[in-house]
């Protein structure tokens, strides 16, 4: 047996009781950490004293009680409680954050059961677990973000923070510019829904094509495929070109690489988390 199978089947038994699956493996390996750390990394307590409410019964994982110490959790897909509360792991400098410049035909998931390619094909193997920030599908290029910092892909992707992302789109078939700017100035309704806060700018016509960069403050599943079709016309290119403060220095097309500690902060800031320490 591969001394990595050992060490995940002994992991396994260290965590039967606690929520711990079968079919997590290397994924599961690469953010575990002793409870009493995770707890103590909140600013809840010392780590002395994260120990000392594990054996007096106060932690509670994934539904189970946990009251011996050395048992470990993923921070960011288990459920640990404290007195009841859930609590929510911080920024930590063991995190990543990448940018990728997703190229068309890769679908964006972990996974694919027909095995078509997925972006973490793009990524070395040995890398330890991403999370992808959002989607973009199969055909959409452009940028992509990528961390294993759960709490902030949480809150970019909540509609609730409103973090802007642009695109730059080519249409088949003329759209008029009064069009593009009436969408800009009031909205436009896509499958009975009125969409709003919608920036179009640099509109530009080649041939038959219409050319425009459009930014939108969501980012609905095909939401921009939509927003076109319901103009009377069909991209033919889409590409995001910014998500929120990530714009400069974008990889060659299949490339990645780590945001600047001055991206990170800005993105902490804009979905109002606590600045992250220096990395």
């Amino acid at each position: 047996m591969p001394h990595r199978d050992r060490k995940f089947t002994k992991l396994q038994k260290a965590n039967k009781s606690n929520g711990i699956g079968r079919g997590q493996k290397d994924e599961v390996l690469a953010t575990q950490d002793r409870l009493q750390k995770i707890i103590a990394s909140t600013g809840l307590c010392s780590r002395r004293a994260a120990e000392q409410m594990i054996l007096e019964g106060r932690v509670i994982l994934n539904g189970k009680r946990v009251i011996k110490l050395g048992v470990k959790a993923d921070p960011f897909s288990d459920e640990i409680k404290v007195d009841h509360k859930v609590i929510r792991v911080p920024y930590n400098k063991k995190h990543v954050y990448y940018v990728l410049n997703k190229p068309s035909g890769y679908i964006t998931s972990l996974s694919d059961p027909f095995e078509r390619p997925i972006v973490m094909d793009l990524f070395p193997r040995d890398m330890k677990r991403l999370i992808p920030v959002g989607r973009l599908d199969y055909n959409t290029e452009g940028i992509l973000l990528f961390t294993d910092d759960g709490e902030l892909v949480h809150r970019l992707t909540h509609p609730k923070y409103g973090v802007r992302r642009r695109y730059l789109v080519r249409t088949k078939g003329i759209i008029p510019r009064e069009k593009l700017e009436k969408v800009g100035t009031n909205g436009i309704f896509v499958e009975g829904v009125k969409l709003k806060d919608i920036v179009i700018d640099d509109i530009r016509y080649s041939g038959s094509a219409t050319w425009f960069q459009i930014e939108i403050g969501e980012g609905k599943n095909r939401e921009i495929r939509k927003i076109v079709l319901a103009l009377d016309a069909e991209v033919s290119r889409l590409k995001r070109i910014a998500y929120g403060v990530v714009y400069n220095r974008i990889p060659p097309k299949g490339s990645f690489r780590p945001l600047t500690s001055e991206e990170i902060y800005d993105l902490y800031k804009m979905v109002g988390l606590e600045r992250p320490e220096s990395r």
